[in-house]
């Protein structure tokens, strides 16, 4: 059986438009199959980021006195004495 698409307007400059439809004749591929593949990637790569690459990419440095408290928290601490609990990335960015 066929799928069903489904149409949609997206806006461009000018400038950018005349930029994809330029990539897109360099690779040989329609406009359509190149915005599909491009967001459907995007999509795949934000979703499969792991903590780390999502902390450094969204995240700023944090101050130097809060550096220390946290070094000094980690010299401190005992994980022995704490029950842990798994969290996602995604349990994190529904709040």
């Amino acid at each position: 059986m066929a799928q069903i698409s489904e149409r949609i307007n997206i806006m461009f400059s000018k400038k950018d438009l005349i930029e994809i439809k330029d990539y897109c004749k360099k690779k040989g591929v329609s406009f359509s199959e190149f915005a599909r593949k491009t967001l459907i990637k995007e999509i795949k790569e934000q979703e499969e980021m792991d903590l780390l690459k999502f902390i450094n990419e969204n995240c700023g440095f944090v101050e130097k006195d809060e550096e220390k408290e946290i070094v000094n928290f980690m010299k401190t601490y005992d994980e022995t004495q704490t029950e842990f609990l798994e969290v996602s990335l995604n349990d994190i960015l529904q709040d």
